[in-house]
């Protein structure tokens, strides 16, 4: 660091301590400014629902959760789930069962 680099961060740091900021703080709210912090505020204090979103698929729109009572959504039940890829697993293991069975036939 040069003689410069010290001299500003000295002052950026006894500017934080006045104002009782970070350093980091300081520095990040003199980078963004002002208006772009208020903007990023009002947008948070908004409510999410009011916030325009992208739909990408009308019929995903359309398609809601199931809602139980007092709006808590019903977990999916454990004995219906099913791992990623079983459906090909299966049919894998009929077409060899399926083979393995014609070789027996075949030998005996």
């Amino acid at each position: 660091m040069t003689i410069q680099d010290e001299r500003t961060r000295a002052k950026l740091e006894a500017d934080a301590k006045r104002l009782g900021l970070s350093p980091n703080t300081l520095e990040m709210s003199r980078v963004v400014g002002t208006d772009a912090l208020r903007d990023i505020v009002r947008d948070n204090r908004r409510n999410v629902h009011d916030r325009p979103g992208i739909i990408p698929d009308a019929s995903a729109a359309a398609e809601k959760p199931p809602v139980g009572r007092n709006g808590w959504v019903e977990p999916p039940k454990v004995t219906d789930w099913k791992p990623p890829g079983l459906d090909a697993f299966e049919r894998i293991m009929d077409a060899q069962d399926a083979h393995d069975r014609r070789e027996r036939e075949r030998r005996g």
